[in-house]
């Protein structure tokens, strides 16, 4: 658990490719972060409303609604308190990662994944959460 009950290690995953979504989980999982998915970019902006995730995880390209566009729905809604989001692309396009920075992304991870990179983000991620809230 992390400061004041709040648990850092909470991730959201959201891709609408199977292979990527049970590849993250497990990883994530065997690093002992908490995982949820979905596959599509409305159930994932439903869920970043819904419950406390630390991180999300959004792939750029989802049904109904893209990562971006969920990011984008996010800040201007004024933000999730205690989220931190992470943009997934196979199509590493520099717009994408220009867009992503613009709309308040912390990082930005490409397919295929380099996991050790991915589990580096993330920590860095908690690790800004913890320092923030013990400064407030």
């Amino acid at each position: 658990m992390g400061v004041e009950g709040y648990d850092v290690r909470n991730v959201l995953v959201a891709d609408d490719d199977p292979l990527t979504l049970e590849l993250l989980r497990f990883a994530l999982r065997r690093a002992s972060w908490t995982v949820e998915t979905c596959a599509d970019g409305q159930a994932a902006l439903n869920l970043c409303f819904s419950r406390r995730f630390a991180i999300a995880i959004l792939d750029i390209n989802m049904p109904f609604m893209t990562g971006l566009e969920v990011l984008e729905a996010i800040q201007q809604s004024g933000g999730v308190p205690g989220l931190s989001v992470l943009m997934l692309s196979a199509q590493d396009l520099p717009r994408d990662r220009v867009r992503s920075d613009e709309l308040g992304a912390e990082g930005f991870i490409p397919k295929p994944m380099d996991m050790e990179s991915v589990l580096d983000m993330m920590s860095s991620c908690a690790s800004q959460e913890i320092t923030e809230r013990l400064a407030t």
